[in-house]
């Protein structure tokens, strides 16, 4: 990747490579190369996991390391981090330099069709959003070590911009409201979410995109998915 561009990735693997700059280092070869740790963006299921507006790491156990890591056109995403994002059990055997990955058990509520929740990032507050029953349903987690505290706009949490196929402003749900400054200390402890929900408005048959994103809007949580009415 060049300049800042951002890359959109739905799955990529890797394993036994430590960072130090940007420079990797494959642990049984001592090779050294060159990549890009610019971010990324990371869906699972039409779910935003990983926001590329942002850099992102991962706890493995010892240390916060890259999410990604690009080498001559191809990501790398630790192995851990997505199978655990799509609902697999990861188990690593040190002896036989062997990964496995197997279903969770039917009794844990996870499977491919329902993957379990993605695992914490160290250091984001992560936001998603997808439609449920005719809805926007957006939520804000807590995907870091510590309680994060923040101001909330009681009566102006969020808003949205749809736009067309052409990319043509179609509404935007302030438009045209008056609400209330009301602003309130909100705290979320580790792994705590918060959901906001708003039915989606009137629309003709046709392609859409909507951006969501809370307020203020110094927060950066912000989510965008493409959605068709028919």
């Amino acid at each position: 990747m060049k300049g800042n561009a951002l890359k959109h990735i739905v799955l990529g693997m890797t394993i036994g490579l430590t960072v130090a700059g940007g420079t990797a280092y494959g642990a049984g070869t001592l090779r050294s190369i060159e990549v890009s740790m610019e971010p990324i963006f990371l869906v699972v299921n039409g779910q935003t996991v990983v926001d590329g507006t942002k850099t992102s790491t991962f706890f493995n156990g010892k240390t916060d390391v890259p999410l990604s890591l690009n080498y001559e056109g191809t990501t790398y995403v630790p192995l851990r981090f997505i199978g655990e994002a799509v609902g697999k059990n990861v188990k690593w055997e040190n002896a036989t330099n062997t990964i496995t990955l197997t279903d969770k058990p039917d009794n844990s509520g996870n499977s491919p069709s329902n993957p379990a929740k993605p695992p914490i990032i160290a250091g984001e507050l992560a936001a998603s959003l997808k439609i449920d029953n005719g809805q926007f349903v957006f939520t804000v987690k807590n995907q870091t070590e510590q309680v994060k505290t923040f101001l909330l706009h009681v009566g102006h949490p969020f808003d949205y911009l749809i736009n067309n196929e052409a990319g043509e402003k179609v509404l935007q749900y302030s438009d045209g409201k008056m609400f209330a400054q009301s602003i309130v200390e909100k705290t979320l402890k580790q792994g705590e979410e918060m959901t906001f929900t708003e039915p989606i408005p009137q629309l003709k048959p046709g392609t859409y995109t909507v951006d969501f994103w809370m307020y203020p809007p110094e927060l950066n949580m912000k989510s965008s998915l493409c959605f068709q009415v028919k």
